[in-house]
């Protein structure tokens, strides 16, 4: 065993801008807590997890509101056959993923079963499992992320993981309170998460920030293309649901402020139409790209959670719209506007369609709401580290 060496057990196979950024930003933090980090390789018993996934959802054909969730992948899957513009606006984006993941990630080599996972895990002082929501409940059936495979004895940190929604579900309770008593240090990404782990086992679970947040704007600008993507006065939309409230809004925004509208599309799975909303879509936008394009927009529209992460952090005008329906089972707002209430911008949460919000954010005030959560998460994970 290494005492200066960890495990992380994360996503990286997801094209997802938010899940490698989360990532990249988990290896580097703990990394410059002083430790070397290594993926651990879930290739190493993917067959199992994906069975286990896909029994779950098979469970599922009749849960209306958990295929509506995963609507637009399912679409997505349709639409690259159908639609060459598409097939190809999507295979640029996947090698640009390809090319981060070949450069910043260090993955480890793959091991041949469960148990050889679980001997490698003796190699490291430490296995972290982060962020994201990797305890929604397709990962819990999933029982990579639950760490159930690591040795009792080795010291097992989650930080800022996500159930993703409100509650647990009823039939995956006992199981989660088993997983989760395993592991030695417990923090979630919002309030709901640290609710479900003391429902299940009476133990406090810490509220730290999500590992964006741990990197400060400097921090990202080292790694981001400092020449603009985009250039002139631009709206950059980023939008993974199909409500056509948000686009309405939005145009009337655009022609408010002048502002030519850019698009980072089809974040979630296709969105049919969204092609002729935007004025501009940037091509080969990988996760860095994608932050040149925050980091230069005059404003961000968006009701993606990282979305208004780094709008906060690179200080940008933003717009923040609810993805789904209060009343939608498979919810994941209040990860949104938990993030909001905790950086006092819950006023940026467009609620009212009709009257266009113009007013400045002072980010004075929110930067100091950051840097105080920023540093508390990591006193959490430098202490659950040792």
């Amino acid at each position: 065993m290494s005492q200066n060496k960890v495990g992380l057990a994360i996503v990286t196979y997801t094209i997802n801008y938010g899940t490698f950024l989360q990532a990249f930003a988990t290896q580097t933090a703990v990394r410059g807590l002083g430790y070397e980090t290594e993926i651990l390789n879930i290739n190493s018993v993917i067959d199992d997890v994906s069975k286990a996934r896909k029994k779950y959802f098979l469970r599922q054909l009749l849960n209306y509101s958990e295929l509506k969730s995963y609507r637009h992948t399912i679409f997505a899957i349709i639409a690259k056959r159908l639609f060459k513009n598409y097939n190809r606006y999507m295979g640029n984006r996947e090698k640009a993923f390809v090319k981060f993941k070949d450069e910043y990630f260090d993955i480890g080599d793959k091991c041949d079963s469960w148990d050889g996972l679980s001997q490698h895990c003796r190699e490291f002082s430490t296995i972290l499992v982060g962020s994201d929501q990797l305890w929604r409940p397709a990962n819990i059936a999933g029982n990579f992320y639950t760490l159930n495979f690591v040795p009792k004895e080795i010291n097992k940190v989650s930080y800022a993981t996500s159930f993703g929604l409100k509650e647990i579900r009823a039939d995956q309770k006992e199981q989660a309170a088993a997983f989760l008593t395993r592991i030695q240090h417990l923090s979630c990404r919002e309030e709901s998460g640290t609710k479900i782990v003391e429902e299940l086992t009476g133990r406090k679970a810490e509220l730290v920030c999500d590992p964006t947040l741990l990197l400060t704007q400097s921090d990202w600008n080292e790694y981001i293309p400092e020449t603009p993507i985009v250039t002139g006065d631009y709206i950059l939309v980023y939008l993974l649901s199909s409500n056509k409230n948000h686009r309405d809004y939005i145009k009337r925004l655009a022609k408010e402020t002048s502002c030519k509208i850019v698009g980072v599309l089809h974040g979630a799975g296709y969105i049919k139409g969204d092609e002729n909303f935007v004025d501009e879509i940037p091509e080969n936008v990988g996760p860095f790209e994608f932050l040149n394009l925050i980091k230069n927009a005059k404003y961000v529209c968006t009701d993606s959670f990282h979305g208004c992460v780094f709008s906060s952090i690179f200080e940008k005008e933003f717009y923040a719209f609810k993805r789904f329906s209060d009343k939608d089972r498979m919810s994941t707002n209040t990860r949104v506007v938990g993030l909001l209430n905790r950086l006092g911008l819950s006023g940026r949460m467009i609620e009212n369609y009709e009257t266009l919000l113009l007013d400045k954010i002072d980010y004075i005030d929110v930067n100091d709401k950051i840097k105080d959560f920023r540093n508390f998460s990591l006193d959490f994970l430098n202490n659950s580290l040792k």
